[in-house]
């Protein structure tokens, strides 16, 4: 089972629950331990831990500390791998803890509200506003 084919193998309930978990943001955390190896927490009736393991984009263990998942794929086991399969940033290797949390707090915030601090740092900041200017030419 891989990230690319993971839902020919999981029971359609467990996938839409999963995906609806997804959809709902629910995942609290997630974080990169080591290449291939994630950590998340996934609200559902209380707070879940997941792990995943992959090698490449094949899926060497799933693991949740949900009543249902002894044994079984859960719904928070999905959510996570719908997020895995659908982010880029842990692509590059692991991220800093303080990375993922500005990743996180950057994707729950309003478009206006992020364009606004992207402004005043720009505004307050040359090496910001100089590395921002670099980039435009990418």
């Amino acid at each position: 089972m891989n990230l690319h084919n993971f839902e020919e193998m999981i029971f359609p309930h467990i996938l839409d629950r999963g995906w609806d978990y997804y959809e709902e943001e629910r995942i609290e955390k997630i974080e990169q331990l080591d290449p291939g190896l994630f950590w998340a927490e996934v609200m559902g009736r209380t707070l879940y831990d997941v792990h995943v393991q992959l090698i490449g984009s094949e899926i060497i263990s799933l693991d949740c500390n949900c009543p249902y998942a002894d044994g079984k794929i859960c719904k928070h086991e999905v959510a996570v791998l719908y997020y895995i399969r659908d982010a880029e940033w842990w692509k590059e290797g692991p991220a800093s803890s303080l990375t993922m949390q500005a990743v996180q707090w950057m994707a729950k915030m309003e478009r206006p509200a992020l364009e606004a601090f992207l402004l005043e740092m720009l505004r307050k900041h040359a090496v910001v506003r100089d590395a921002f200017w670099e980039r435009q030419g990418d």
